[in-house]
């Protein structure tokens, strides 16, 4: 379920460049917008794109709810990147604009929540998700996937298969960010 991050330049080159990805994320002041995760990603991301781009509630496990314990900023979708990237967060652009990047966001986990179980059916056969702790208080938050934990802190990559059911806990008592991607590991360097 999960794999060596070492073994993918994109995990250890944004791993070695956490600091500078936490400052853009600092100076991103970006608002919640009205907008929620509902269908097809390819519409959502068409939506951030033409529009300002901002938090937005995730998605509700099991519902079309929306989750306001779990929001993200879109950064990149299919080397389509959002308008204000190269002014916003530059680095971080230049970091994913790679081949392999199908898609990019902060992943924001309010205090004290949980992403219920669930699983990406379309990753999978070489498809592949990485977490790479962004703002993350220590021993505070982890992730599951397939009944094995793993801590989530500043800096530290964890590769894994989405496909598999997976969930993750926020037990501390501030935000966590994580820079969530998904990419194809047949096209990583």
């Amino acid at each position: 379920m999960f794999y060596d991050p070492r073994r993918f330049e994109l995990a250890t080159q944004l791993a070695a460049n956490v600091e500078a990805v936490r400052a853009e994320l600092f100076s991103l002041d970006a608002k919640l917008l009205g907008l929620q995760r509902t269908g097809p990603i390819e519409e959502f991301a068409k939506k951030l794109e033409r529009g300002e781009n901002g938090w937005t509630p995730s998605w509700q496990v099991g519902s079309s709810d929306a989750n306001q314990n779990w929001l993200t900023y879109g950064l990149t979708y299919q080397g389509r990147f959002m308008p204000e990237a190269d002014t916003k967060y530059p680095l971080t652009r230049s970091l994913l604009d790679r081949k392999e990047v199908l898609v990019a966001a902060f992943s924001l986990l309010k205090p004290l929540s949980v992403i219920a179980p669930h699983n990406h059916k379309y990753l999978g056969n070489g498809l592949l998700t990485l977490h790479v702790g962004v703002d993350v208080a220590p021993a505070t938050s982890f992730i599951n996937v397939d009944g094995i934990f793993e801590e989530e802190r500043v800096g530290k990559p964890i590769v894994f298969d989405g496909s598999c059911e997976h969930f993750a806990l926020n037990a501390g008592l501030s935000d966590r960010v994580v820079l969530y991607i998904e990419f194809d590991s047949s096209k990583a360097e």
